[in-house]
């Protein structure tokens, strides 16, 4: 009983992360204090941009896993939108769009020169009474719903002097799969179909004096095959882009510009699995890893970590294996879970001998599962 309650309590600590964190308290960040303009950095020239901006604070909030918790916002009935300076920014459409479940305008920016230009920005809010309105009544002219809101957001533009390009592993877990998977030299990406999932890169832009730059509609970047990948989407404040490969085997990816280091990948079907690593890792009462172990201890707990021996010697960046294992010595050793954080098998050795495993691997729709026999020596630590 000691043993599962170790296992269940590792679940506990890991599901009481999840959920919604306070309001993130952000403020209103145009002139006249009525709009949230999503925009930090300088705009890159020669490139565009997707502005997002939203309303007043609704009050509340939603929570999602790809946005964590966000407030929600007014609906903007946006009627114009202008640059006082075309030749710096030139506004080339706006309409409705959303962030997440909360509404937003997207407002598209050609970004022409060098310099600063100022968006201005005419709108109503339904329902909501402003600062102007209560100027509007004081002169005597009509105001309600219709009455047009003016604010305003100034923006700097740069020139791109250098570009960076590297694997984006924010949120990476370091118990996880892709624990080691590096920035920019190679990675494998593990695919049962080349449909599988899209690979998400940083693609990172900087002004002479090494000021990040934002904009989108381009990747230049050479590769090499030549259309061995596609750009899927990008995200341009968070200057992301995703890619989906067209074929397996190996890429390398080089800015154009810059003189960043290329990003390679090899994209490996699942089908060409052939063998595994099976390692031991021994863990704390609470279920944590202490470390990896050649020789498992009686009474104490272990995670079972199989990974694919890849060809090309690469760390795993992408994609995983579904494993599981039986023991074919249960008076030495026996599975008693799951673990919580990784979802690898856990052991228990209640004996000393050979704890004897058979380690099954899927290899994904077009080959059969690999089977491995691993063993490890059991000592009693007396």
């Amino acid at each position: 009983m000691r043993v599962m309650k170790s296992v269940m309590v590792a679940a506990v600590v890991v599901g009481s992360a999840v959920g919604c964190v306070e309001d993130s308290g952000e403020e209103p960040n145009s002139d006249q204090g009525y709009l949230f303009v999503d925009l930090e950095h300088r705009l890159a020239v020669d490139w565009e941009a997707e502005v997002l901006v939203r309303g007043p604070s609704a009050g509340g909030e939603f929570c999602d896993e790809v946005r964590g918790c966000y407030p929600d916002h007014e609906t903007l009935q946006m009627e114009e939108v202008r640059s006082s300076d075309p030749e710096v920014v030139e506004v080339t459409d706006f309409e409705p769009d959303s962030y997440g479940e909360a509404d937003a305008v997207r407002v598209d920016l050609d970004v022409v020169g060098e310099g600063e230009a100022t968006l201005e920005f005419e709108f109503a809010v339904p329902g909501m009474d402003t600062e102007q309105d209560e100027e509007a009544s004081q002169q005597g002219e009509q105001s309600g719903d219709d009455e047009l809101i003016t604010d305003s957001f100034r923006v700097y533009t740069g020139e791109v002097a250098g570009l960076r390009l590297h694997r984006d592993l924010d949120g990476v877990d370091s118990m996880g799969p892709h624990a080691h998977c590096p920035e920019t030299s190679a990675g494998v990406y593990l695919m049962d179909s080349l449909d599988d999932y899209t690979v998400p890169l940083k693609l990172l832009k900087y002004d002479a004096q090494g000021n990040p730059l934002r904009g989108s509609g381009k990747f230049p970047v050479d590769i090499e095959p030549e259309d061995a990948v596609e750009l899927e989407d990008v995200d341009e404040p968070r200057r992301t882009v995703e890619i989906r490969p067209t074929a397996f085997g190996s890429v390398t990816m080089t800015p154009e510009e810059g003189g960043g280091d290329p990003v390679e990948a090899h994209f490996t079907s699942m089908g060409d699995i052939s063998q595994m690593d099976v390692r031991a890792y021994q863990l704390s009462g609470e279920g944590q890893r202490m470390g990896e172990a050649e020789v498992m201890i009686a009474e104490q707990m272990y995670e079972i970590e199989a990974m694919p021996r890849l060809a090309s010697n690469a760390p795993l960046c992408g994609g995983a294996v579904e494993t599981s294992l039986q023991s074919t010595t249960p008076a030495i050793c026996e599975q008693v879970g799951v673990m919580e954080t990784t979802g690898n098998p856990a052991v228990y050795p209640g004996h000393g001998g050979q704890c004897s495993l058979e380690v099954e691997m899927d290899r994904g729709s077009n080959a059969a599962a690999l089977v491995e026999s691993h063993s490890f020596s059991v000592e009693y630590d007396w």
